[in-house]
């Protein structure tokens, strides 16, 4: 089965059958026990992202090393000739003479299978724009056989974009051979397309669909969730609906003296409250109606009246962004809370998710909910690098996988290690913002070599020669190199000599030259 398997493409899952997904999570388990082989020590891999990614691409780097391959590739197509004007399949083609297996990452749905159809070695779909990602779920199989101890008959609940999310596409298709059942949670603009809808009525899967994630989680085994990611709206309008995310245009920001907090202004006497004042929820945190105050300061369950900082759920502190972990918290999800439609309709605030910001902020009678607090970080265009006396240009930053460039997107302080962002725009768009950086720390490291020699030869009892040598080097840990911190290599000798003969003629001049002076 390897052998049928060797040459063949990994461009969506339903490229493989039931038999041979088994077969490749089988050989995932020995892998687990055994992750350093060398059968691929003879084969070069191309890993090429044309979008921005960490995980998925140092994932395959590292199994492509442990297997023994050399890895060559980019991850940043705007330093490739991609910029110049070369087409996908000229580079595919070009990428094919090189190497024996490509792994490639595209935001335009369909491309992994148009590079397999044009390349001369197999291709490995590491995530095509919305469709699919096959190599995720093959993960996703076998961590849910781990746990469970099977693949079949499993109930598994998708929750969040199930219209643009590719993991999400391609486990429904994979678990299609395995009897499963699906609840899809989601809001009405991020369904689950038609498409898949048809597929799973083809082979008889049978699903239920909801808004409210609580329906049906009692009745699940797995809970799978997922990010909505704008980069995959083609619509503008259409991310600013399901929208749940604030930024406080700040980065780095730190978890002890942050404060948030939720508040209604009340239509009596104009004082913002923490609550709604009247209906189910009257009384109730705010902060806990939109399930940000579910934890203790000991991150152990029972609110305590005080945002839940929890990195990469409630808050990402690199980017200085709040998240909800609701959809439409002062729409839909606040409707559901209040659980009457009447009295819903004075304080929800729907206009937020149906219309355009500029629009909502009109609708006066409704936009009376404000969020307020203290925090501590960088300024919105300032990023500190911790760390200091860096080399000069030694400094990259991106934004939204695009490089900037220096002295006109952005400008560095080398000596206190400071980034300011000149390029306002990207500030006001919100978008990620890295840096990466060749730091020196506080002080130079440099590796420092003192030699030295000193001999002496006694050619007779008068006479002796003798000689030293020393040499002193000086090299930085870092190729890059501030200014002072050059490379030094100096050698310095000296030779000596000593001759001594009694002499009595001048023993006797220097006697009369003392008789003389006395």
């Amino acid at each position: 089965m390897i052998q049928d398997m060797a040459k063949k493409s990994l461009i969506s899952i339903q490229d493989f059958t039931k038999e041979e997904i088994l077969h490749i999570l089988d050989v995932a388990e020995e892998f687990e026990h055994n992750k350093s082989q060398t059968f691929l020590s003879d084969k070069v891999v191309a890993c090429i992202f044309f979008e921005p990614s960490t995980r998925t691409r140092l994932s395959f780097e590292t199994a492509a090393n442990r297997l023994g391959a050399r890895v060559i590739g980019f991850s940043d197509a705007a330093n490739t000739s991609i910029r110049k004007g070369e087409s996908l399949k000229d580079t595919i083609k070009m990428v094919s003479n090189y190497v024996d297996l490509i792994v490639m990452r595209h935001p335009l749905e369909g491309s992994a299978r148009y590079a397999s159809e044009v390349a001369s070695v197999p291709v490995i779909n590491a995530g095509d724009g919305a469709n699919q990602h096959p190599t995720q779920t093959l993960l996703d199989l076998y961590t849910i056989k781990q746990t469970q101890g099977r693949l079949d008959h499993i109930n598994i609940n998708m929750v969040g974009d199930l219209k643009y999310g590719r993991t999400v596409h391609s486990l429904l298709q994979a678990m299609s051979h395995f009897s499963p059942e699906f609840e899809f949670t989601a809001p009405d603009e991020l369904k689950l397309p038609q498409e898949y809808r048809d597929f799973m009525d083809s082979k008889g899967i049978p699903y239920k669909e909801t808004s409210d994630l609580r329906e049906y989680l009692d009745s699940t085994d797995i809970l799978y969730m997922t990010r909505i990611q704008q980069e995959r709206f083609t619509d503008p309008v259409e991310y600013e609906k399901v929208k749940n995310v604030y930024s406080l245009n700040a980065y780095s920001v730190q978890k002890e003296k942050f404060q948030l907090n939720i508040t209604y202004q009340s239509d009596t006497t104009g004082v913002y409250l923490r609550y709604i004042p009247e209906g189910k929820i009257a009384k109730t945190p705010l902060l806990r109606v939109m399930n940000l105050d579910r934890l203790n300061s000991q991150n152990q369950t029972g609110a305590d009246g005080f945002f839940d900082f929890v990195e990469g759920y409630t808050v990402t502190a690199s980017d200085g962004r709040i998240y909800f972990p609701v959809v439409e918290p002062f729409g839909s999800h606040l409707r559901k809370a209040i659980g009457n439609d009447a009295l819903a309709d004075k304080y929800v605030f729907q206009e937020l998710y149906d219309s355009t910001r500029t629009v909502a902020q009109q609708t006066a009678e409704k936009n009376k909910f404000r969020l307020t607090g203290e925090y501590r970080a960088s300024n919105a265009n300032e990023i500190r690098l911790g760390a200091m006396n860096i080399p000069q240009g030694s400094v990259r930053v991106t934004a939204g996988g695009m490089t900037l460039v220096e002295n006109s997107d952005y400008t560095v302080d080398y000596t206190l290690g400071v980034v300011t962002i000149l390029n306002q725009s990207i500030i006001d768009a919100g978008t990620a913002i890295s840096v990466n950086l060749e730091s020196n720390t506080l002080y130079s490291m440099q590796r420092k070599t003192m030699m030295g020699l000193n001999f002496t030869y006694d050619f007779s009892q008068n006479f002796s020669f003798g000689g030293s040598i020393m040499h002193l080097s000086e090299k930085p840990l870092t190729s890059k190199v501030a200014m002072g911190d050059e490379p030094l290599s100096n050698t310095l000798w000296g030779v000596n000599a000593s001759w001594k003969k009694e002499s009595q003629w001048l023993t006797n001049m220097l006697d009369k030259l003392g008789t003389k002076a006395w």
